[in-house]
C-alpha cells in the first residue's frame, strides 16, 4: 500500500461533468487513494458568459448534455458527498468559474445558493473569446500586440480578484500557454510591467494564488513561474493552494509533488478549504 502523503492534495479535478473532461468522482477518488493523495477537490467549469452561450452552455449529467444554468449543480453536489461517504479520503465540492464582469451578480447568486467547500476564479475568455482554447486563441492574438493582451489579461484578471467572489485565482499567467507559442518569449519579458500590480491586488483582497501543474504539461513551467510566486511571496502573497487542473485520469496529481517543493521552498501556507474557510494543511509551511 502507497503511505498516505499528508500534504498531497489535488484541489483542481475535472470530472465527466465538464465536456473537456473524462472520469467520474468515484474513479478519481480511486485513482488518488492509490496516489497516495489526502484531499482532493473537484472543479468541474462554470461558463455563464451569454455571448458564448452557443459554445460553453453544455454540461454532462448522466449521459446528457444540459445547461450550465440548469439544476446540475446539485447533482454534481451529491455525487462528491456520496463519495465522501464512501472512500477513506477528503474530498471538496468546488467550482472554477470563468470571471466575466458583466456575469458577477449571477456568479454570486450560483455562489449564495450552492454549498460549495471552495471556489476557482479563472480567466479563460478576453472579449468573448477563449485565449485557453487552441481552436480559438489566434482570433484574439492577430490583431494585437503582446502587451496589449497583458494590458487586457490583467485588468480582467485584477477585476475578478477585487470581485470577492473567489477563494483562488487558477492558472494566474495561463496567457502563455498559447502566448509563448505565438508571440514567443517577448510576452513572458514584458509582463513584468504588469505583473506587480495583480500581485498587489491579490495582496489587498487576501485571495489566494493556485499553483497549477497542468503548465508542466504545456509550457514546461507551473502556472505562475517560480519567478512569479517568488515575487509574490516578496509582496506579501501567504496562502497557496495545488492542483494539477487534470482533465482525465492520467493526469490527476502530475506534478504536485514539485508544487509541494515550492511551496515549502518559499514559505507559502498551503491551504484547503471546507465550506469556503481555508484551513492550514498539515505538515505545510508558514
Amino acid at each position: 500500500m502507497i503511505p498516505e502523503r499528508k500534504c498531497l492534495i489535488d484541489y483542481h479535478v475535472h470530472p465527466y461533468y465538464s465536456l473537456d473532461a473524462e472520469g467520474t468522482v468515484d474513479e478519481y477518488c480511486q485513482r488518488a487513494i492509490s496516489l497516495g493523495l489526502s484531499e482532493i477537490g473537484f472543479t468541474p467549469h462554470l461558463e455563464l458568459d451569454v455571448r458564448r452561450r452557443a459554445l460553453d452552455d453544455k454540461v454532462r449529467v448522466g449521459g446528457r448534455i444540459v445547461s450550465m444554468r440548469s439544476g446540475w449543480l446539485s447533482t454534481f453536489a451529491e455525487d462528491v458527498e456520496r463519495a465522501r461517504e464512501r472512500y477513506p479520503i477528503e474530498t471538496r465540492v468546488g467550482v472554477e468559474i470563468g470571471y466575466d464582469e458583466e456575469m458577477e451578480e449571477e456568479i454570486e447568486e450560483i455562489l449564495d445558493k450552492h454549498s460549495f467547500d471552495f471556489c476557482l476564479g479563472a480567466i479563460h475568455c478576453l472579449d468573448h473569446v477563449a485565449i485557453t482554447d487552441r481552436r480559438e486563441y489566434e482570433l484574439y492574438y492577430r490583431n494585437r500586440l503582446p502587451e496589449e493582451v497583458l494590458h487586457g489579461y490583467f485588468s480582467v484578471l485584477k477585476k475578478a480578484i477585487a470581485s470577492q467572489l473567489f477563494d483562488g485565482i487558477a492558472h494566474f499567467d495561463v496567457y502563455k500557454k498559447y502566448g509563448l507559442k505565438y508571440y514567443g518569449n517577448v510576452i513572458a519579458e514584458l509582463e513584468d510591467r504588469f505583473i506587480e500590480d495583480a500581485l498587489d491586488c491579490v495582496v489587498t483582497h487576501d485571495i489566494a494564488l493556485e499553483i497549477n501543474t497542468s503548465g508542466l504539461r504545456t509550457i514546461g513551467s507551473p502556472y505562475p513561474s517560480e519567478s512569479i510566486l517568488r515575487l509574490a511571496k516578496k509582496m506579501g502573497v501567504s496562502r497557496v493552494m495545488i492542483g494539477s487542473d487534470c482533465h482525465k485520469l492520467t493526469h490527476l496529481g502530475c506534478g504536485l509533488e514539485g508544487a509541494l517543493e515550492l511551496v515549502q521552498t518559499l514559505g507559502f501556507a498551503l491551504c484547503g478549504w471546507k465550506n469556503r474557510e481555508a484551513y492550514r494543511i498539515e505538515d505545510g509551511v508558514e
